[in-house]
């Protein structure tokens, strides 16, 4: 069941200028939880790409995040003081405020972007209480792996690697491993 209203006009392409805007806005959600709660930040977006990025997959993997890192919150002892649910038509995302320390929270989102394949599609920030991002790289992670490939990510992005269909039906696989996942844990 998500938490999310589902928009009559779900799963339509949205335009650059509104993608920017939802980062905007996020980032000054961000910032205020950081703010009023004095704690680090954990942002769950989804790395979809393509022109569609609000739609029933979306929702679902938010909402599988929010389960997977609450879970491991908890066993860690880390207290979530405060959380928002963004819905924007350039996809959906959640702000956590979280009692914790910044480095253990970005290792628990990296398991939670790894231990699936289709964790890929997860992109879950966290910034320090002081606002400053923890990158895989600052953690000691290995960078994100292309879509298409086992190649680090960027090297594919900035090298323009991969077709559009490749990197299109990637994506549906993931996104396909992703609904199996669901159905065998709703069992």
């Amino acid at each position: 069941m998500h938490k999310f209203p589902i928009r009559s006009s779900s799963a339509q392409p949205v335009t650059l200028e509104q993608v920017l805007q939802t980062k905007e806005e996020r980032a000054a959600v961000q910032a205020e939880l950081r703010s009023r709660c004095q704690a680090a930040v954990v942002s769950i977006s989804v790395n979809m790409p393509g022109s569609v990025k609000y739609d029933q997959d979306t929702l679902a993997l938010i909402e599988y995040a929010l389960t997977r890192l609450e879970g491991l919150f908890a066993a860690a002892g880390v207290h979530v003081r405060e959380m928002r649910r963004l819905s924007a038509f350039a996809g959906p995302a959640a702000v956590l405020a979280v009692a914790g320390d910044a480095a253990l929270l970005k290792q628990l989102a990296v398991q939670v972007e790894t231990e699936q394949s289709f964790g890929r599609l997860l992109d879950i920030d966290v910034f320090d209480a002081s606002g400053t991002q923890l990158s895989r790289d600052s953690a000691g992670l290995a960078g994100r792996r292309c879509f298409v490939c086992a190649e680090p990510a960027i090297l594919c992005i900035r090298g323009r690697r991969h077709d559009v269909k490749e990197v299109t039906a990637a994506v549906a696989m993931l996104l396909e491993d992703f609904r199996r996942h669901g159905e065998t844990t709703n069992h």
